[in-house]
């Protein structure tokens, strides 16, 4: 069962991207199981991972997106 996560706005540009949480893992200094955790917000995420998630998607989109849209809780 997909874990619902609580970034909306990250998870849809995530699926218009074709980006996966196992992607975004590669480039986060922890495993899936944290990163699906800090997604749904039963761990807090750090401004550090944000941006590194951030970076990830622009790169791979060639979109500019700010961390507050990304990021809101929702």
């Amino acid at each position: 069962m997909k874990s619902k996560g609580i970034y909306n706005n990250l998870e849809k540009e995530m699926v218009m991207a074709n980006i996966r949480r196992i992607d975004l893992e590669k480039v986060l200094p922890f495993n899936l199981n944290t990163l699906t955790s800090k997604l749904s917000g039963k761990s807090e995420i750090t401004l550090n991972e944000a941006t590194i998630i951030r970076d990830y998607l622009e790169k791979h989109t060639g979109k500019k997106f700010e961390l507050e849209y990304l990021f809101e809780i929702q």
